[in-house]
């Protein structure tokens, strides 16, 4: 399923743009802090964010390659 070699979640394409947009939104998000009196945005949080992206990432390929290779496919 979604494993066709499109842009979805299972290719790396589409875990690679997951990444990227967190990374863009975080870094956003950091840069609108510098408009508020009472925070400061920093790099340091970007990057932190943009880790657990990729962690996640990385643990979601795991479990679905784990549940891919004990689910049984259904004959037709």
């Amino acid at each position: 399923m979604f494993n066709d070699g499109s842009a979805g979640f299972n290719s790396l394409r589409g875990r690679a743009g997951a990444v990227l947009f967190v990374f863009i939104f975080s870094a956003l998000m950091e840069g609108l802090q510098h408009f508020s009196p009472l925070r400061t945005g920093s790099w340091e949080d970007v990057a932190i964010n943009a880790l657990g992206c990729l962690a996640g990432v990385l643990m979601f390929a795991v479990l679905a390659g784990a549940v891919l290779r004990t689910t049984p496919i259904p004959r037709s």
